[in-house]
């Protein structure tokens, strides 16, 4: 099996890990201190993991730093948009916010080619996004803040995906990079919610640790996955499979959390999807 085909079924196993990520932020109590636990577990797994690969070269350190500070806006946007919207609306927003992003990116300061098939995809994505969100949706406070924060998230993502792809095509060992990337990350968002719930933190971690540890395990192995991929693929393609994890998420939303989103984004992940496929072909 090819490097390639190793690296797309890495992302295809990614992308539902990344939909299961993003149902336990969802559901959890206490988001702040779920999405603190499983980047503070993270960073456990990965101290664990450093001593058995070689660390970053000098210039892969820049990356790592821009990384840890678009993850640290991450967490904190994320659980402001799960806080105010449903996962159907901001999940769509989101991913389709970060493909735009790097697809533009990567053309335009990395140098891969403009095709007709990855400007379609962007068209569709663009579409999807609008529609996700739905026309009226940025006159009604309702969906406009969630859709708002999603688009942020979305745009964090999208740095520190592509950070994250450079320094670990830097890397001698591309897991040596995710190592230390993953033990950075976690320490501003741990420090920061320990200062912010204060005498209350025990009382939620008690409340909210069994989902922060299934967080933390599960976003470690599938983010781990795609940082593996993009030192192998281009960062278009690699962030365009991703999208996969748009229809996991729908599904999981619909039939798990019970949620009842309208036809219109059932029709813009399907514009999401394409735009995914499209890019990738």
């Amino acid at each position: 099996m090819s490097a390639t085909t190793l690296a797309a079924l890495a992302v295809l196993g990614a992308s539902l890990l990344s939909a299961l990520y993003n149902t336990l932020m969802k559901v959890g109590e206490d988001r702040l201190v779920v999405g603190a636990m499983a980047g503070g577990v993270a960073a456990f797994l990965a101290a664990l993991a450093i001593p058995f690969f070689a660390p970053p070269p000098p210039a892969a350190w820049p990356c790592l730093a821009i990384s840890v500070l678009a993850q640290t806006v991450y967490y904190f946007v994320l659980v402001e948009a799960y806080r105010e919207g449903d996962l159907s609306l901001v999940y769509p927003v989101m991913r389709g916010t970060s493909l735009a992003v790097i697809v533009s990116v990567s053309v335009l300061g990395a140098g891969e080619t403009l095709t007709w098939a990855k400007g379609a995809g962007l068209a569709f994505l663009f579409a999807g996004m609008v529609l996700a969100a739905d026309p009226g949706a940025w006159r009604r406070p309702e969906t406009r803040r969630p859709a708002l924060y999603a688009a942020l998230t979305g745009v964090s993502v999208a740095v520190y995906l592509l950070a994250d792809g450079i320094g670990a095509r830097r890397s001698p060992e591309p897991f040596g990079y995710v190592a230390w990337m993953f033990f950075l990350s976690g320490l501003p968002v741990v420090t920061v919610v320990m200062f912010l719930r204060g005498r209350g933190l025990s009382r939620a971690w008690r409340r909210n640790w069994r989902l922060g540890f299934g967080s933390g395990v599960v976003m470690a192995a599938g983010y781990g996955a795609v940082v593996w991929a993009l030192s192998l693929g281009t960062f278009a393609s690699v962030a365009a499979l991703r999208e996969l994890t748009t229809v996991f998420t729908a599904l999981i939303a619909r039939f798990h959390l019970g949620e009842s989103p309208p036809p219109r984004r059932w029709i813009a992940i399907g514009l999401i999807v394409a735009g995914a496929v499209v890019i990738t072909a």
